[in-house]
């Protein structure tokens, strides 16, 4: 067969010299590109490349789009499935339904009371976990500390407020902890 092109419309062309089944518009209106016998409104017969691609209104995900930023709107979910981040005050991870998890690694070489302010903000007063601490001490092994609430109300939905005590009397050596927070975002 010769190459030959029509052109309908400008931007819509037609190469007649590829094979028959590349594109079929039926008698019922389906579409077919690759077959000769679409069975939907759109029917591809091998790899199809959308950039934005929905479904009943609604975006369909891809491994392309489930990690990035998510975001709702009136408590939908309109972003990604899974949002990861952190900055100076740990890291965050947050996900479509609403479900945030918070971390926070730190070391330490003196007792007494502080505020973690959370890697990003709660919707409502989060859960509040904390690990058992260890302290390193040169020479004579660990120690063992733990973390307590401070005050009445010590988290609120953007920090939350607590102190480390030493149980062994060490001394001021280098003490590690982590925090976790789990709430939700929306």
């Amino acid at each position: 067969m010769s190459q030959t092109k029509a052109q309908l419309v400008d931007g819509f062309n037609i190469n007649t010299s590829v094979p028959d089944d590349s594109l079929v518009i039926d008698s019922s209106g389906n579409v077919g590109i690759g077959t000769t016998s679409p069975g939907e409104k759109l029917d591809v017969s091998g790899t199809a490349n959308a950039t934005n691609l929905t479904r009943g209104g609604s975006q369909v995900y891809s491994r392309d789009n489930i990690v990035g930023t998510a975001s709702e709107s009136s408590g939908t979910p309109t972003g990604a499935i899974i949002e990861k981040g952190s900055n100076a005050n740990g890291n965050y991870t947050k996900f479509a339904d609403g479900t945030m998890i918070c971390g926070f690694y730190k070391g330490s070489s003196s007792t007494g009371a502080t505020t973690w302010t959370f890697p990003a903000a709660f919707s409502a007063i989060p859960y509040i976990a904390s690990s058992g601490c260890r302290t390193i001490t040169s020479g004579t092994g660990e120690g063992i500390g733990t973390l307590v609430p401070s005050g009445n109300f010590p988290a609120t939905t953007t920090d939350y407020d607590y102190s480390f005590f030493l149980f062994s009397g060490i001394g001021n050596q280098m003490r590690f902890f982590s925090l976790n927070a789990f709430g939700t975002w929306y």
